[in-house]
């Protein structure tokens, strides 16, 4: 009944331009869905959006290694992210930590909102406790990214640290903040999600339940950027029906006024 309702409106309104210009069947038809594609849809944001530094990563699983990114800055809270950095077309973005996730094809200028309760139903809930791991100097280092990483380990967990000695004052910020942002994104590894380390100790590797985690390369000089504006996704809980229910109540308050 709510489609039929937002058809035959529509349908008027195309009738009614039929009369006043001359375009075709199909460029009307055109532009009646880019307008149903606009009301359900809405600019991911305002501008341009300059992630210009990263961290790539090899995660590794059941015997397979995929490289991934993580894209972000030192000026705001945004970030993306894939998994897999040889099918870049998408990627998985936030505006900040705790905000909504959107899956997004920048090539194509659409994107995906992820609903709360599909977040939830992912386990993107709030970290209750957190696990702050301390570099033993009893156990034997290995080098990441040609930097001497000593082992936490704690139950199934090791996580690989690197003191401040070992990391140049202009890389701290993209290696600390990278690893924060990829690590708090895995809801399948809560003992990782909810790792810290203290302010003059890196984390540059994870082995946890059978995966590997290492920082493989990083830069604070990077130039991707992200067209916000031209980057299109949907708007949660607004389909057609919701659509041919506005159109319902607004056309019922027209009679009544």
């Amino acid at each position: 009944m709510r489609l039929s309702i937002l058809f035959a409106t529509l349908t008027l309104c195309i009738t009614d331009a039929t009369a006043q210009d001359t375009l075709s069947r199909n460029e009307r038809l055109q532009m009646l869905a880019n307008e149903i594609h606009n009301l359900t849809r809405e600019p991911l944001g305002e501008g341009d959006l300059i992630l210009d530094h990263w961290i790539d990563f090899s995660f590794t699983h059941n015997g397979q290694t995929q490289i991934g990114r993580v894209y972000f800055s030192a000026t705001d809270s945004a970030f993306a992210w894939t998994e897999d950095i040889t099918n870049s077309k998408s990627l998985m973005f936030r505006k900040h930590s705790n905000s909504t996730i959107y899956s997004l094809t920048p090539g194509t200028g659409q994107g995906t909102t992820l609903t709360e309760e599909l977040m939830k139903a992912m386990g993107y809930d709030e970290i209750e406790t957190r696990i702050l791991y301390e570099a033993d100097k009893k156990l034997d280092p290995e080098l990441i990214t040609g930097r001497e990483c000593l082992p936490s380990v704690d139950d199934s967990t090791t996580v690989w640290i690197a003191s401040k000695s070992e990391i140049k004052k202009s890389e701290r910020f993209v290696i600390k903040r990278g690893v924060q942002l990829w690590a708090s994104n895995q809801t399948k590894y809560d003992q990782i999600r909810g790792f810290t380390v203290d302010e003059n100790h890196f984390a540059l590797g994870f082995d946890y339940d059978g995966i590997e985690f290492r920082v493989i390369d990083f830069s604070a000089e990077g130039d991707f950027v992200l067209a916000l504006d031209k980057i299109s996704v949907n708007i949660p809980g607004m389909d057609l029906n919701t659509l041919a229910k506005k159109q319902a109540e607004q056309a019922a308050k027209k009679q009544t006024d």
